[in-house]
């Protein structure tokens, strides 16, 4: 299964696409922490992820905590933020200085409201940049048609995206052919959003290798872009 990889995470719905986020942090339990972190708390109208965290750890900087220990569920629109929506509240350790919280921290949850558009796009979410390398037809090479088969599918997509924003979204595709490079510096160190093409390891497995094992801990995955088969044959009478 191929995906994209991304470096800081964007979700969009009604597209299939691979995502690949970098995590920020390794969280570990701390049992002098609040009474009420590690369990899930269902969010309601009108909350935000600084309040919730202010209550919590008693410091409404650890919003970033709760953020980040929710990928697999908020992802990182916070538009999709919903009354309802169950948050993981992990449990860690350590005091911040007070400082001045970001607009993601304080953005209350609300219900969506109805609307004829095709998709959700975050107020937050200016643009976003793509990063892939020639080499790999037919799915990747500027020599290719369109840039190829996925960055057709890409460019498309996040055409439809941006005309629906009415220039409040622009995105972008840039060539790296150092393959080596786009997972470790440029994705990792949020150089680059989303990176295409890359295949997803089987996570479950116990004895992956390093490489798989990295691709697994530090990033997320999209659905996949397209999947390959692969059949062995042999002869009857062998």
């Amino acid at each position: 299964m191929v995906r994209l990889v991304v470096s800081s995470g964007v979700t969009w719905r009604a597209l299939g696409i691979l995502i690949v986020v970098a995590l920020l942090s390794v969280l570990r339990p701390n049992a002098a922490a609040a009474q009420t972190c590690g369990t899930d708390y269902t969010i309601k109208e009108g909350e935000t992820l600084a309040q919730i965290a202010a209550r919590v750890y008693g410091n409404p900087v650890q919003w970033t905590v709760i953020f980040y220990a929710n990928q697999d569920r908020l992802g990182a629109n916070v538009s999709l933020l919903v009354p309802g929506l169950a948050l993981r509240l992990p449990c860690i350790g350590g005091a911040q200085q007070p400082q001045t919280l970001p607009p993601i921290a304080t953005t209350p949850a609300q219900s969506p409201t109805p609307s004829d558009t095709a998709f959700i796009i975050s107020t937050l979410l200016r643009r976003v940049e793509f990063l892939t390398a020639d080499g790999f037809a037919p799915y990747t090479g500027r020599s290719l048609e369109g840039g190829g088969m996925l960055t057709q599918v890409i460019t498309s997509a996040m055409g439809l995206v941006k005309e629906e924003a009415k220039g409040r979204f622009d995105y972008g595709v840039s060539w790296v052919n150092d393959w080596a490079a786009h997972l470790n510096p440029l994705l990792l160190t949020r150089a680059f959003d989303v990176g295409f093409p890359w295949a997803r390891p089987n996570c479950d497995r116990v004895d992956l290798d390093q490489s798989s094992q990295f691709r697994c801990q530090r990033f997320f995955f999209s659905d996949p872009l397209y999947e390959v088969i692969t059949g062995l044959f042999r002869k009857t009478s062998g």
